[in-house]
């Protein structure tokens, strides 16, 4: 191969590799209501929680919600239940009181059209405390990934 094959071929790897996420801004809307609690269990526990607006195109169903943080305090909260990470309460912008959460904390949420999703967090104290940075990472059922910065 000569030079200009091997850099087309890089070009379409790395554009190949980039197919498959896509990154996003989450809105953090500072504390709202009380949804979830400080464990994997889907229920209010008398704190307010952490309230992001997360928009979604349509793509498929999601499949599990990832919040973690970026730098600054470790901290993970989650859709996937079992794990110890603290659960992501997950409702429509349209019907806010109403939880798409199954039981056990688990999503799969159909995407057909643009909506905005909102996720409850109970706060570890890294989102008070200012200095930690998160972003949000939905899967798709297919495995399509896309990425959000969380903007204060």
């Amino acid at each position: 191969m000569t030079k200009a094959q091997i850099l087309v071929v890089f070009v379409l790897l790395i554009t190949l590799a980039s197919c498959g996420s896509d990154q996003q801004t989450a809105r953090f809307e500072g504390w709202k209501v009380d949804r979830v609690g400080q464990s994997e269990a889907i229920g209010p526990d008398g704190q307010k929680d952490v309230q992001i607006a997360l928009p979604v195109e349509p793509g498929g169903s999601i499949i599990r919600i990832l919040v973690r943080n970026t730098d600054g305090q470790a901290s993970n909260w989650d859709t996937v239940p079992n794990n110890v990470n603290w659960a992501v309460g997950v409702a429509d912008r349209q019907t806010p009181n109403e939880l798409l959460n199954r039981p056990d904390g688990s999503v799969v949420i159909p995407v057909n059209e643009k909506r905005e999703l909102l996720l409850f967090l109970a706060d570890n104290g890294a989102f008070r405390g200012g200095q930690t940075s998160f972003e949000a990472l939905v899967t798709f059922q297919g495995g399509r990934e896309a990425s959000y910065d969380v903007e204060r």
